[in-house]
């Protein structure tokens, strides 16, 4: 888990699971940019969910600045002068506002100071603020689980005029007396500064 959060956090996605192969056997598979298939921007058979198409029955953005730093400090191997130190900002962000410097310290293990300062920049990619999408998924003829979408599949969310590839992280599927099914979706944005 561990490595296929710092390849997210370095902008390449990565997943793993076990699939079940034949009886008591087990089969360790990773994958690259998405787990099921690709029905995001880039594909050739796109899929919106939109209020307009039906598919959702809302839906809204939020702007999560609550775990956002913008200056980073990283200290290596060594004290005082002789300790390696590096840093990483953005100042676009700083320069929103007069008070919107926001610092945070990463200890290292390096005496090299490139590579603090790619630490440092790694620290800073994590801690951007957050695009927060939420909307109900709603069956249609054109976009049913299991026939258009499954889980692991990358597809495009819509809201107003803004789009977003999101990852089909966790799907839960319920089944009520009448025979309605309920499908809810958890969802992360192809781009980590989004969720």
């Amino acid at each position: 888990q561990e490595i296929a959060n710092q390849s997210r956090e370095l902008g390449v996605y990565l997943s793993f699971d076990y699939i079940r192969k034949g009886n008591k056997n087990l089969e360790f598979r990773t994958y690259v940019n998405q787990r099921g298939a690709n029905r995001g921007s880039t594909s050739i058979g796109q899929l919106k969910f939109s209020v307009v198409n039906q598919n959702l029955s809302y839906s809204t953005v939020e702007y999560d600045h609550s775990s956002t730093k913008n200056y980073i400090y990283a200290g290596g191997r060594g004290e005082d002068d002789n300790r390696v130190l590096a840093t990483a900002s953005d100042t676009d962000r700083i320069n929103l506002s007069p008070f919107n410097r926001i610092e945070d310290w990463e200890d290292v293990d390096t005496e090299i100071v490139s590579e603090a300062t790619a630490e440092a920049e790694a620290t800073l990619k994590k801690y951007v603020p957050k695009q927060v999408f939420n909307g109900h998924v709603v069956q249609s003829p054109e976009c049913v689980y299991g026939v258009h979408y499954n889980w692991g599949d990358v597809v495009t969310v819509v809201q107003d005029t803004a789009q977003y590839d999101v990852h089909l992280d966790t799907v839960q599927v319920r089944a009520t007396a009448d025979a309605d099914e309920d499908v809810t979706i958890f969802a992360r944005n192809y781009d980590i500064t989004e969720y």
